[in-house]
């Protein structure tokens, strides 16, 4: 059956940084059990993606260091040359589909159990979880020689993620995690040059998009996958007000090639952006999304919101909403 040449947009390549993405289909990070420590698993599940057509495809959220372990919870891990090995599996396959390959860096912060490692992670201040309420986990506020260290972390975490063969590195900057303790007033109450106005809180994200850039943007691509909107109100981040103006700064700097849009939060995971499929319409973040495009100045943006209409797809792609088109859920009931 031909394909209807009104769909060809969604087949065309896109440039995100130096890498090439074969067409617009996006699988954004998603768990699924393998993890680092079933290679075989992870690559044959992400490669049967690659192989029914996905131009990229990432890995779940991926632990950048043990002060970052959420067992019993499976993420992928960077931690060392072993997780290299393992992880290169995945990214052979899908580079014999000429499929890119991503991987999203994962500093959870006071939201880390640490049931496994036993370290205590840092955080912007002295906060417990207020994501898992019931299991008595916090994280102890960094000071600047933490702050380089953690900085360093995800250096390192970039370059083992390069060895293994990862063509984009995605730092998370949603539910919850590091990124978020910092630029979220109702975790950050920092008095000194990483508190206050959201430039300051922006800082942290900031400087670890810009040193993982410096490290490994010749070679990689570079995404942020940023809540856009945390659905707290103006205690979290509301589209509109910093959400855009957190875009604005990631576009200012030129810290990324890519940037991955996402609503809610670890809070939320029942609410707007896990809700059940059948009770979403296609492409309900547009209106968390508008103005994002153009803030970004040209900087390619993906976009996820119940995509299963290509009808829809290029609806988003020519009306200049986004760039690529992002989903997870699809990516599993179709891959």
């Amino acid at each position: 059956m031909a394909r209807d040449p009104n769909h060809d947009i969604l087949f065309e390549t896109i440039r995100v940084g130096p890498k090439t993405a074969k067409n617009r289909f996006w699988q954004t990070p998603h768990c699924a059990g393998p993890g680092s420590e079933r290679p075989g698993a992870q690559a044959a599940f992400r490669g049967m993606k690659a192989e029914g057509g996905w131009g990229t495809v990432f890995t779940e959220f991926c632990s950048i260091h043990p002060e970052s372990d959420d067992y019993p919870y499976v993420s992928a891990r960077l931690w060392d040359a072993g997780d290299i090995v393992n992880l290169r599996h995945m990214c052979d396959t899908l580079h014999g589909h000429d499929a890119l390959a991503g991987v999203q860096l994962w500093y959870g912060g006071m939201q880390s159990a640490c049931l496994e490692s036993r370290e205590v992670p840092r955080s912007s201040g002295n906060l417990p979880s207020n994501g898992y309420r019931s299991r008595a986990m916090y994280g102890y506020e960094a000071d600047e020689d933490d702050i380089k260290a953690l900085i360093g972390m995800y250096v390192e975490a970039a370059k083992r993620a390069q060895q293994a063969g990862f063509d984009i590195i995605e730092v998370l900057c949603s539910d919850s995690n590091i990124t978020m303790q910092y630029l979220e007033r109702r975790y950050n109450r920092r008095a000194d040059g990483y508190g206050g106005s959201l430039e300051n809180r922006a800082r942290f994200t900031l400087e670890v998009l810009a040193a993982v850039k410096s490290a490994c943007g010749d070679s990689s691509a570079i995404c942020a996958r940023f809540n856009l909107d945390t659905t707290r109100g103006a205690s979290g981040i509301q589209h509109f007000d910093e959400g855009i103006g957190f875009v604005e700064l990631l576009a200012k700097e030129g810290v990324v090639d890519v940037l991955s849009t996402k609503i809610g939060d670890l809070e939320e995971w029942a609410g707007e952006d896990a809700g059940a499929s059948r009770f979403r319409k296609s492409n309900w973040t547009e209106p968390f999304v508008r103005g994002v495009k153009s803030a970004m100045g040209g900087i390619p943006v993906v976009c996820n919101g119940r995509f299963t209409s290509p009808d829809d797809m290029i609806g988003v792609i020519n009306s200049g909403q986004c760039d690529i088109i992002g989903a997870a859920r699809p990516s599993i009931a179709d891959p």
